[in-house]
């Protein structure tokens, strides 16, 4: 009872001294089986408070809350009963009081006193029926509580049964966890780890490095919860970036890559947004970028090995879809012919006059060899910024698309040549030949299979799926597989991505799906690749060595246009215009100039000099590019 609530004890009602009690009906029986007295009635009361004083006074924890509750509303129903019960009483005495000392009363009074005598019997007997009604429940609950009792206990044992095999389930599953974990982290401290069997072999040196903390002087990223990859610096001031950390169950991110194509990408659309009105191609605005951010610029991009990577898939989704849109159908033979013979004479003609002019210059053979492949190139993917759809749907667009497609393939076998040039024995010249040869014989042999017999249900398959995000992920899928194969033989990955293209060129019902899907992505990278251009020019050098750049890359580009003139109007019979259009637009030199050169550089077949004179040149060549198409389009009425 002290737990729940305390019971009001109700006091019967006072009679007032100065009020005049109605008469009491003449032949009024009380309710009670009984004739009962009002000294009975008190001592009744009193018995009742004492009962309940003493079950108060016992302690609670033997009864549930319902039975204390249940028990306490009994006792104060018997209360209330009391109560009236002496309030009757009192006021029948009071009654026969005034009846003894007044007159009879009158008939109004008698039945006003009769009706007041009766409201009180219906009240005695609704408490009646309440505490009848009370003590029964009180019954049923002092039962129910019997059959809960058993059934706890029966629960209580089951329970700790069920604890107890729940407990073992758990201490099993975690155990086997605790196992795997241990298994897992022996996996990752494998004693032939690549640190310790390049040691051990002699392959590999220990250096002194230098760890970056990004998140302050005190706090490391294992104590702040951030999983940021640790960047460390040599004494050559070279920066390396964790790519593949010890513990993998933790999940790193590079955020200095993060905020560098964010960057990269917010400065590209001003950039491009202002080239766009000022009628240039948006690519330069790009490159401009790159010039700014780059590490020769005002050195904010942080990861720019990253990006370089990342941005590869600008050139190969540019080169998938040219050859997406290069169809066998739209090219004449003619337009074939001069694309693959004019291409490799235009080449073969640049390598040997600078060969000529270095051997004149007394300089290395080898030397003026690369310098010419390097220069012989032409960017496509300037081109295709540059033209629009309907002028390389033309003539000479096919003759210039097709030229600079076989500029691309010849890449790749230039990449693999390089090693002849630092070895020249007609031997291992005429083996890596054939193996070139065999190489490229094998890859269109296999991708003339592919188109004939298998493409064709790939892409009905995607087609079917009706599913955008399915052909998009098909596709690229299919780009990057074929990029592989063509790497995986010795080929250039451009040459894998073009052949992809090509490959669905023929299947015209699924060319306009594959360009609508691609062409957001081709983009996307694109803006990445010409921002990683600008990071290979040096402002500062530049300036410096203008003049010098400034002749050398005119003569350049001067030397190209001549070749190209020469080549269509004396071997192929071109008409003049059309000349000069395929001739201009192969006077720039590609941007795949610095991977060959670079490549050159470190075999040492390039002296530093040569190597940044040709970087600069290619630079300058790049910006000037789409400078000079805006002007030459401009003045000239050929170009309209």
């Amino acid at each position: 009872l002290a737990t729940t609530k305390q019971p009001t004890l109700i006091a019967p009602q006072s009679i007032p001294k100065n009020r005049i009690l109605p008469p009491w009906p003449i032949g009024f029986k009380s309710p009670s089986a009984d004739p009962i007295t009002l000294a009975q009635v008190l001592v009744k009361k009193w018995l009742l408070v004492r009962e309940l004083q003493r079950l108060i006074e016992e302690a609670p924890n033997a009864l549930t809350e319902d039975e204390l509750t249940n028990r306490a509303d009994l006792f104060i129903l018997k209360q209330k009963e009391a109560n009236e019960t002496e309030n009757l009483l009192a006021w029948s005495l009071g009654a026969l009081q005034q009846l003894i000392s007044t007159d009879y009363p009158s008939v109004s009074d008698s039945k006003a006193r009769l009706q007041a005598i009766q409201e009180a019997a219906l009240r005695a007997e609704q408490i009646h029926k309440a505490i009848v009604e009370i003590e029964n429940e009180r019954q049923i609950l002092i039962e129910t509580r019997a059959k809960q009792n058993d059934s706890i206990a029966i629960l209580a044992a089951t329970n700790k049964k069920s604890q107890n095999a729940a407990a073992q389930l758990v201490n099993k599953m975690l155990e086997d966890i605790e196992n795997a974990a241990d298994q897992l982290e022996e996996e990752m401290q494998d004693p032939n780890s690549a640190f310790e069997l390049l040691q051990r072999s002699g392959g590999a040196s220990l250096r002194t490095v230098v760890h970056l903390n990004p998140l302050g002087k005190n706090q490391s990223s294992e104590d702040s919860g951030n999983s940021i990859a640790s960047t460390l610096i040599d004494s050559d001031n070279n920066r390396y970036v964790l790519t593949r950390p010890q513990d993998t169950t933790i999940h790193y991110h590079d955020k200095n890559l993060i905020h560098d194509i964010m960057i990269v990408l917010f400065l590209g659309f001003f950039a491009g947004s202002i080239c766009n009105l000022l009628g240039l191609p948006v690519f330069f605005g790009y490159v401009c970028v790159g010039i700014i951010l780059g590490p020769h610029g005002y050195n904010i991009i942080q990861s720019t090995v990253q990006l370089e990577t990342i941005s590869e898939f600008g050139v190969f989704f540019i080169l998938f879809v040219l050859g997406l849109e290069f169809s066998i159908d739209k090219f004449a033979s003619k337009s074939l012919s001069i694309s693959v013979w004019g291409g490799l004479l235009m080449m073969f003609l640049t390598l040997f006059v600078t060969a000529i002019l270095s051997w004149f210059a007394q300089n290395s053979v080898k030397e003026g060899v690369l310098v010419g492949a390097c220069i012989s190139l032409s960017s496509t993917a300037v081109i295709l910024k540059c033209y629009s759809r309907l002028e390389l749907a033309t003539n000479h667009g096919r003759v210039l698309v097709g030229i600079l497609v076989m500029q691309d393939i010849v890449l790749g076998l230039m990449l693999s040549l390089l090693p002849i040039l630092d070895n020249l024995h007609w031997q291992s010249v005429l083996w890596n030949l054939l193996r070139l040869l065999s190489s490229l014989a094998v890859f269109m042999l296999i991708t003339a299979l592919v188109i004939r017999h298998l493409i064709d249900y790939f892409l009905r398959f995607l087609d079917y799926s009706n599913n955008q995000e399915i052909h998009l992920l098909g596709v690229i899928a299919l780009c990057l597989c074929v990029l592989n194969a063509s790497e995986y033989m010795g080929l250039s990955m451009e040459m894998g991505c073009f052949v992809a293209g090509f490959a669905i060129s023929f299947h015209t019902l699924f060319v306009q799906k594959t360009s609508i899907v691609i062409e957001p992505i081709r983009d996307l990278f694109g803006v990445l690749f010409f921002t990683v251009i600008g990071f290979h020019i040096f402002p500062t050098f530049l300036i410096q060595e203008a003049s010098l750049l400034l002749m050398s890359t005119f003569a350049a580009m001067l030397f190209k246009f001549i070749i190209g003139i020469l080549v269509l109007l004396l071997f192929f019979r071109f008409d003049l215009n059309e000349a000069l259009e395929i001739s201009f637009g192969l006077a720039q030199i590609s941007e795949f100039t610095f991977v060959l050169a670079s490549r050159g550089k470190s075999m040492g077949l390039l002296s530093r000099e040569v190597y940044y004179l040709l970087l600069g040149t290619t630079s300058l060549s790049l910006l000037l590019a789409p400078l000079l198409w805006k002007l030459v389009r401009t003045i000239l009425p050929c170009y309209t």
